[in-house]
């Protein structure tokens, strides 16, 4: 068989996982209509900063005393790997495609949103010293870079924590080496399941034959991921699946567990988050006008859940104390770690939802996930904010009121990787222009 052949072949694999979960979604999922933008906000015009979305999303409501924001209802994370070095023309593909796809689904909720990042495989290709005299360091180290790889988190099953036990969730974590992330964004399923077929090598978009992209170094997807953030859906996926903890999901909540959609206050402007910074806040060597400056670092993990424990469905004998967890979901922040400055917990903007695969399913059944991404100043930041918040130890922290640290015992990370997701004017293969 051609190597062309196996690679089409495995990409569509590796397209798979998203895809069945949006063609779920297409029937369960609803298209929410929105308020229209302010129009001084400059909205439909894409901003630097890849992931900003303030511009088009409408500001948090408050719900039951409770702001709650509610971003794109569908994403869906695809990474990728190159099989050869890539040159300036598959920086030309790759800016035309996202042309492409942002002429057929504008840029707003219900169209697309598209950011590309890239991981370290990617700017190892590069030629050498290209890389080190661009990316931003660390101000509190200036030896350090601000995109390290990941490492596995104290609560992730892994060799280097050998007291970690999860018996019904025994997979261990696995640093993954993709050179590209792509996430998509919307609110309409069918439009991310079109774009993501597209660039998989369908030549359909949008009902019209249009010639997907074809990359000189070559492209091969290794995996997809889909997230959804809606009231209730949730549970109308257990209902739908016949989950046996299905009436305990709470029938309002976008998540697997807990109340309703997504707190506001954990989530900072854009901008603060990026290289340069903003609000006063500023951890890395990049000023206005560098390379990576309104860039950021894009942790992405994969997560399952253990909702047969947590729901204490069906094994009467685990004392899951359901409602002090739940009880404790706004709970208090532990405080900030050694080293960085006030106010440490807000530095960070998430991008964080329900999922339903069988991505690295220990059974191969289909299983709740909780897909989760961050966007961080620097790859040291994000680590010690998973430091902070580990613990297996389901019940001695709810006094504490820290939901993640409750959660921990219930969810197996069995994936995770940094990526540089760099401005957008810069988000087509960065450096190969320079090189």
């Amino acid at each position: 068989m051609a190597p062309e052949t196996i690679q089409a072949r495995s990409t569509k694999t590796a397209l798979d996982t998203a895809l069945r979960t949006l063609a779920l979604m297409d029937r369960l999922a609803w298209v929410p209509q929105r308020m229209a933008a302010d129009p001084s906000s400059k909205s439909g015009q894409p901003p630097d900063i890849q992931f900003d979305l303030d511009a088009v999303i409408p500001p948090p409501a408050v719900i039951a005393g409770i702001q709650v924001w509610f971003p794109p209802v569908h994403t869906v994370f695809a990474t990728a790997q190159l099989t050869g070095t890539p040159t300036v023309a598959d920086q030309q593909v790759l800016a035309g495609a996202l042309a492409t796809l942002e002429s057929h689904y504008p840029w707003a909720p219900d169209g697309l949103f598209t950011y590309v990042a890239y991981g370290l495989p990617y700017f190892r290709r590069l030629p050498a010293g290209l890389l080190t005299l661009h990316l931003p360091r660390l101000l509190a180290n200036t030896n350090r870079y601000v995109l390290e790889e990941a490492v596995p988190s104290p609560t992730d099953v892994h060799p280097t924590n050998p007291g970690v036990r999860k018996p019904r969730l025994a997979v261990p974590v696995h640093i993954e080496e993709n050179d590209l992330l792509f996430t998509l964004r919307g609110d309409d399923p069918a439009h991310l399941a079109d774009a993501l077929r597209w660039l998989g090598g369908s030549d359909t978009l949008a009902g019209h034959a249009i010639p997907s992209p074809r990359w000189p170094a070559g492209l091969r997807f290794t995996s997809s991921r889909a997230m959804f953030v809606q009231l209730g859906l949730p549970r109308a996926v257990a209902i739908s699946q016949r989950l046996p903890y299905a009436q305990l999901v709470h029938p309002r909540s976008s998540k697997w567990i807990g109340f309703v959609g997504e707190r506001a206050e954990p989530n900072v402007p854009a901008k603060v988050v990026t290289f340069c910074g903003g609000g006063g806040l500023r951890f890395t060597t990049a000023h206005p006008g560098d390379y990576f400056d309104t860039g950021s670092i894009q942790h992405l993990s994969h997560d399952l859940l253990d909702l047969q424990q947590f729901y204490d469905a069906g094994d009467p004998g685990d004392d899951a104390r359901f409602t002090e967890r739940v009880r404790h979901l706004y709970g208090s922040t532990p405080p900030a770690p050694a080293g960085y400055p006030d106010p440490f917990p807000p530095v960070h903007h998430r991008m964080d939802g329900a999922g339903f695969d069988d991505l690295d399913s220990p059974d191969g059944v289909l299983r709740p996930k909780r897909q989760f991404s961050v966007f961080v100043p620097s790859a040291d930041l994000f680590a010690a904010i998973r430091r902070r918040h580990a613990s297996l130890d389901p019940h001695a922290d709810l006094d504490a009121g820290e939901w993640e640290t409750c959660l921990a015992h219930f969810i197996a990370a069995t994936r995770r990787q940094n990526f540089l997701v760099p401005p957008r004017r810069h988000r087509a293969f960065p450096l190969l222009e320079l090189a």
